[in-house]
């Protein structure tokens, strides 16, 4: 557990190199291989004023997670994730949200993310997640936006009305 408050530090403290180093350092002592290297490209990802870390290190690294682990959820929303941010392909970024739902239909992020790039039910993936985290501000928020966009200000209000 130590190891891991180190790390949580060095990112609030924006220490990316420390904590790749970090990360790098815990995955050669042979720690939880599919832990340090979810944050391993999780903290290239947060890294996205380097090039290198953010468009080439970080998606290799989710890639080699997905790989590694197939049957990971998590590991799924992140390839999916960073593939939308970093790298604007959304068709990959699709095929790896939907291989995460199919491993976990409870999966609120990828939900939630995916809601972005599939307008057309949107609605419907918004309010999943709600159904499973109902204080999720962002889903509320953006599920109260859709619901106004669609002119059904009654509803987009109520969700607005609830989240106070």
């Amino acid at each position: 557990m130590k190891a891991e408050r180190i790390l949580e530090r060095l990112i609030l403290k924006n220490q990316y190199a420390k904590a790749i180093a970090w990360c790098q350092q815990k995955l050669a002592q042979g720690y939880d291989n599919q832990f340090w290297l979810a944050n391993l490209g999780y903290v290239y990802f947060l890294d996205e004023q380097n090039i290198e870390h953010f468009y080439v290190q970080a998606p290799r690294t989710f890639v080699e997670l997905a790989q590694c682990y197939p049957k990971s959820a998590n590991a799924h929303f992140w390839l999916g994730y960073c593939q939308e941010i970093a790298l604007h392909n959304l068709k990959q970024a699709k095929e790896s949200y939907e291989q995460a739902i199919s491993l976990d239909a409870q999966h609120p992020y990828t939900h939630l993310t995916l809601a972005s790039i599939e307008q057309t039910i949107a609605v419907f993936l918004l309010k999943r997640v709600v159904e499973i985290q109902p204080c999720n501000l962002r889903a509320n928020f953006e599920l109260a936006e859709k619901y106004a966009s669609l002119g059904d200000r009654e509803r987009a209000q109520a969700i607005l009305r609830m989240m106070l």
